[in-house]
């Protein structure tokens, strides 16, 4: 809560005063009162303030844990709960009512967009009925990857990787969905930290972890990467195209016609922070000084994280790369493979 409610500081008051019995009894009364109004977010902050005041009040303490549970049991809608029990199955109870709670309900037209190409999307989508097409745009063609259908998830590539969404989502029929918010799943490491990891493998399970896949499908040796090496230097531009904050430095890994991978070493912060954003590369090939540096801009589609602190950063270019350009270093590369 970003403003602090009128009763904690009511609570501090009694405090002072040396009323810790009084402030227990309000307390455990409040939270009974909050969760039956289904106000869980104040039921929980109340019960975290009664810890708080004596930690031994375990009679309290732990009863209502168990009204805040049983409340939120309540709200859950029994359909729910059928459709998606290959995933709550798998969680404990207090999972169950902390993922439920947590999602919110949508419902939605044809031709509704839920996730954009090329855009980054913090959530996860849990399809309660309907259908919803996954479409993959290149250049002026247009291809239906996969669809998705009640019982299965979408969104699970950018929800649990860093990177922005390969294909866009589009209602196919009116869909009724629910959505998780990341950064509310990462609010659960303290009090639920297998809850993530558990829709991390129904996904796995039952939903596409990894569009690019599919994707590779239409795209099949059309901008074949080649593996080369050299020094990258990197260059944030803003909408206008002027450069802007510090420059960083990595290595090449790949180049092809419409993009190029480099690693570089960074936190999983500044990594994230690099998503979406228009970037300017110049390289020079090692082993083939003849060639001229290549300097081109594009936009970052997705930052892998491999080590600790290494990533793998995947530039889009604006414009393809000269043919030319790419043809020559092909045919070095096929070269020099021959020669060794």
């Amino acid at each position: 809560m970003t403003v602090p409610h009128p009763i904690f500081q009511h609570v501090d008051n009694l405090l002072d005063k040396g009323m810790k019995e009084t402030v227990i009894q309000q307390l455990y009364a409040l939270i009974v009162s909050t969760a039956k109004t289904k106000d869980f977010a104040l039921a929980e902050k109340l019960r975290e303030k009664l810890i708080a005041v004596d930690n031994m009040a375990l009679r309290e303490i732990i009863g209502s844990a168990e009204i805040i549970e049983e409340y939120k049991s309540e709200y859950i809608d029994p359909d729910q709960i059928k459709l998606w029990a290959p995933l709550l199955d798998e969680l404990l109870e207090e999972e169950k009512n902390a993922l439920l709670y947590a999602i919110e309900e949508i419902i939605l037209p044809p031709g509704k967009r839920i996730i954009e190409q090329g855009k980054l999307n913090d959530r996860l989508f849990f399809i309660d009925k309907g259908t919803v097409n996954c479409i993959f745009k290149k250049d002026r063609e247009t291809h239906i990857i996969y669809q998705r259908h009640e019982g299965e998830t979408a969104g699970e590539s950018t929800f649990f990787g860093i990177s922005v969404a390969t294909a866009t989502f589009i209602c196919h029929t009116s869909v009724k969905l629910h959505y998780l918010d990341r950064q509310k799943a990462l609010s659960w490491e303290e009090d639920y930290p297998g809850l993530l990891t558990k829709i991390y493998a129904f996904c796995k399970t039952f939903g596409v972890l990894d569009q690019r896949t599919n994707i590779s499908e239409v795209e099949r040796r059309r901008y074949e990467r080649i593996h080369l090496q050299g020094k990258v230097k990197a260059q944030l531009l803003n909408e206008s195209g002027d450069f802007f904050g510090n420059s960083f430095h990595g290595h090449l890994i790949d180049l092809s016609l419409n993009g190029a991978a480099f690693s570089i070493t960074s936190s999983q912060t500044i990594a994230r922070m690099l998503l979406g954003r228009i970037c300017q590369i110049s390289t020079n090939i090692h082993r083939l000084p003849e060639v001229p540096p290549i300097i081109k801009n594009g936009v970052i589609v997705a930052v892998k994280s491999h080590l600790r602190h290494d990533f793998s950063v995947h530039l889009e270019f604006r414009e393809l790369l000269n043919p030319s350009i790419y043809d020559k270093l092909y045919a070095e590369l096929v070269d020099s493979k021959e020669d060794t």
